[in-house]
């Protein structure tokens, strides 16, 4: 049996979609318990948790068995995460993004060492990893797990929000975390020219976060943008709707933010384009696949050129490698991976 191990207990997000596509796997079974990855000062204490948790779900399965953990980038930091504890069972992890720095290179490849397979959803990423001299790493492309066929097509959500068709619509989605970067997002509409800043509509939806709805709304007013928004937990059709009326899906993120995209995985799979920070995951991506525009990172003055360029033409797709990023490869690639591991045994 190949125990899913999720830390997250909240009961909607691409985490659940994502579960339970795994789940679809003969042999596989979900385990989520109730452990605290908050985190917390000083930071030795949030390590220490993180600890509890992991070792709290690990010896939860059964011996004989394999543990999956779905989500690892917390666990690498703990220092003093044993080879018994990891090693108990098979364990596979995913990880969603490689760190910067000496220490958590050294830190990420003491913990992926010690395990029978590490997954990841980037070529870049997995670039990054080999690099460190690790030799169990495997690729698997993150997949869109909608169906946009339930939706209507862009324009008519347009009309429907009393849109013209002519706005150009520039969407930032998903929860407001500062490493998501919205707030250099708004500050870029400062420096973009009136003329230009009236045909464009800046949708942002999803859950506060550093930011609340309150605080968009007032630095909207502020700096002239023309806003649509729905700040607050999406359902899976309002999701899809707000990545539909999308002319652009916008991913202003900080540098501290190394991981995939899921709006940007909808953006290629609906042929939206993405503007993206250059020399990062997410850049990588964009420049690699014909998928996106590029812009210098935390730079809100050139964000606001690179959007300014997109109202005086069109970047076009690379339809491609949108046909890559299917539930049934991320599926097939999964089932490989596990049955490696088992054989392995």
């Amino acid at each position: 049996m190949i125990y899913l191990i999720d830390p997250t207990t909240e009961t909607y997000g691409h985490h659940i979609i994502y579960l339970n596509s795994l789940l679809k796997i003969e042999g596989t079974r979900a385990l989520q318990l109730n452990v605290d990855t908050r985190r917390m000062k000083p930071n030795f204490l949030t390590v220490f948790k993180y600890y509890l948790a992991i070792r709290k779900q690990l010896r939860a399965v059964p011996k004989g068995n394999i543990a999956h953990l779905l989500y690892s980038d917390i666990y690498y930091k703990i220092p003093f995460v044993s080879s018994c504890l990891l090693q108990r069972n098979k364990t596979i992890v995913t990880m969603h993004s490689c760190p910067s720095g000496k220490i958590k290179h050294w830190l990420m490849k003491n913990f992926c060492k010690r395990v029978s397979a590490v997954i990841v959803h980037s070529e870049y990423i997995k670039n990054q990893l080999e690099n460190l001299g690790l030799t169990n790493i495997h690729y698997v492309d993150y997949p869109s797990f909608y169906d946009y066929s339930q939706v209507p097509s862009r324009n008519e959500l347009k009309k429907r929000e009393g849109l013209k068709v002519s706005d150009v619509v520039f969407s930032a989605l998903g929860g407001i975390r500062q490493d998501k970067g919205l707030d250099i997002l708004l500050e870029a509409f400062k420096y973009i020219d009136v003329d230009i800043k009236k045909n464009i509509v800046l949708n942002v939806a999803g859950k506060e976060g550093f930011l609340t709805a309150k605080d968009v709304e007032e630095i909207c007013q502020r700096n002239g943008i023309r806003a649509r928004l729905n700040i607050r937990p999406l359902t899976d059709e309002e999701f899809m709707e707000n990545v539909e009326i999308s002319d652009y899906m916008v991913m202003p993120y900080r540098c501290n933010m190394t991981g995939n995209s899921g709006p940007m995985t909808e953006a290629i799979v609906r042929n939206i384009p993405s503007i993206v920070p250059a020399e990062s995951n997410l850049g990588y991506i964009a420049e690699h696949y014909h998928v996106g525009i590029c812009f210098k990172q935390e730079n809100a003055i050139d964000l606001a050129c690179s959007i300014t360029n997109c109202l005086k033409k069109i970047y076009k797709n690379n339809e491609s490698y949108a046909e890559l990023l299917t539930e049934k490869s991320f599926i097939n690639k999964h089932i490989n991976i596990y049955s490696n591991v088992i054989k392995n045994e």
